[in-house]
């Protein structure tokens, strides 16, 4: 174990910085173990937490985990290592007395599995091992990208980041009472993105079956492949770029929504709101579309020949009918139009 004198609290020089122009000097505790190259990582600490993969140029076996802490918190931290499995905790009846800026920064081998859990925030960088659990009490989560198989991240008050790329078979993410999500590219099987109050902005998804829920707050989403369905209580929903089969459901807000092509038959329902409507070309050659809205306005540009039966209006499709979607928005607007060929190349450049 040793202490180095370090200037910030991010710092993991052993390097001493000793100059009169620095007036804020951190002690930081520095625990080295023994490790296997994979193994489970479970981490119980009550303050925040950010675990980083170690240096693989440094640790060519990769057989080591590094904690770092200032001595404050560092001596209330326990470890177990028993077989792969490895456990770092907080010793019991020390919660009360820690400040809310204490850290404790992990370094662990790039493939190992993380369970994390912590009152504040959690930082995760790029790690390649099969399973990343993340809860917090109170507290923002960010995850730097990460290959495996299980996401699961879960906070009750905070915001939860997905940094670049994550990719992953089950992609599981939620916010209990408040915070937003934003994430980057992710790719998987399955997809579920949740929260109470906030917003979801998503980059692009590939995902077989995605839902993306939201009680209070806006959707922004953009390249949304495959089966969706998308929950919005009370806000707004964009939604750019859609290729697949969609299921929406809003009860009060707005929506608008750009539909590159639909596989499947689909819904849209809107109960109190307005909704834009945007058809690409594929959309408008092999889709019927039937809606039932308040008032329908139908741009000249939309190639589909346009049928207004009683109070609904059907769109045929220009080639073949292969599908069709269920548009109902009996309270408020429906718009319709031709999306532009600049929305098309904006959709190809992000793709």
């Amino acid at each position: 174990m040793t202490l180095t004198k370090l200037f910030g609290i991010r710092s993991t020089t052993s390097k001493i910085i000793n100059t009169c122009h620095l007036r804020n000097y951190v002690t930081i505790t520095k625990r080295e173990l023994e490790v296997p190259t994979f193994c489970d990582v479970h981490i119980d600490l009550p303050y925040n937490v950010h675990v980083k993969p170690l240096n693989v140029h440094k640790y060519h076996n990769l057989d080591k985990l590094i904690i770092q802490a200032h001595p404050s918190v560092e001596q209330h931290i326990e470890h177990d290592i028993n077989g792969n499995q490895i456990k770092i905790f907080n010793r019991e009846g020390r919660h009360s007395d820690i400040p809310n800026d204490m850290f404790c920064s992990i370094k662990a081998p790039v493939k190992a599995n993380l369970y994390v859990k912590s009152k504040k925030d959690i930082k995760v960088g790029y790690f390649h091992g099969d399973k990343l659990h993340l809860k917090s009490s109170e507290g923002d989560i960010l995850v730097d990208r990460f290959q495996g198989t299980s996401v699961k991240l879960k906070t009750h008050k905070g915001d939860i980041h997905l940094k670049d790329f994550i990719q992953a078979s089950t992609i599981t993410t939620e916010i209990i009472d408040q915070g937003s999500i934003i994430s980057g590219r992710l790719q998987g099987l399955n997809l579920k993105l949740k929260t109470n109050q906030g917003s979801i902005t998503v980059e692009s998804a590939y995902s077989y079956e995605s839902l993306f829920e939201v009680e209070n707050g806006n959707l922004d989403l953009h390249n949304i492949h495959k089966s969706c369905k998308i929950l919005l209580k009370n806000g707004h929903m964009y939604l750019t770029g859609f290729d697949g089969d969609l299921n929406v459901n809003i009860e009060n807000g707005s929506a608008d929504i750009h539909l590159a092509r639909l596989i499947k038959d689909s819904t849209i329902n809107v109960h109190n709101g307005t909704l834009s409507l945007k058809l690409a070309d594929a959309c408008q050659d092999y889709t019927i579309f039937k809606i039932q809205a308040n008032d329908c306005d139908v741009a000249e540009n939309i190639k589909s020949t346009v049928n207004r039966v009683g109070g609904t209006v059907e769109l045929i499709p220009d080639i073949n009918e292969e599908n069709s979607v269920l548009v109902n928005c009996l309270n408020g607007a429906v718009n319709v139009e031709t999306a532009s060929w600049q929305d098309m190349i904006k959709l190809k450049l992000k793709k």
